[in-house]
């Protein structure tokens, strides 16, 4: 293997894979239940309190737009911390799976 290739290489692993890409859409089930429900409404999942109020999309609404919100945007936005998702941090796996969950329900 010459130089080049192994420079492309590690760039590629420096980049990394397309969010969805390694994601498992049914390994999210504590993420979604313990996170998302409380702020969004969530195909199968039992809605919990408060989230009329914070005015969250649904991720099926979300899932019906992927020009809106593509699985690069979708982590990005997930990467950062944001109201009421202040506390925690999700990790890359975690991020990988809940977009991987949604491409799922694009396909509906």
């Amino acid at each position: 293997m010459d130089v080049r290739m192994i420079l492309l290489a590690g760039a590629m692993l420096l980049i990394g894979a397309p969010a969805s890409a390694a994601g498992d859409p049914d390994a999210v089930r504590g993420i979604v239940a313990e996170h998302c429900t409380g702020c969004h409404e969530v195909p199968g999942y039992r809605a919990r309190h408060g989230r009329a109020e914070v005015g969250a999309p649904s991720f099926q609404s979300i899932a019906d737009q992927p020009e809106t919100y593509p699985p690069d945007r979708l982590a990005a936005f997930l990467r950062q911390p944001h109201f009421p998702m202040t506390q925690f941090v999700l990790s890359r796996s975690d991020i990988d799976n809940v977009i991987a969950f949604i491409e799922r329900l694009r396909g509906r």
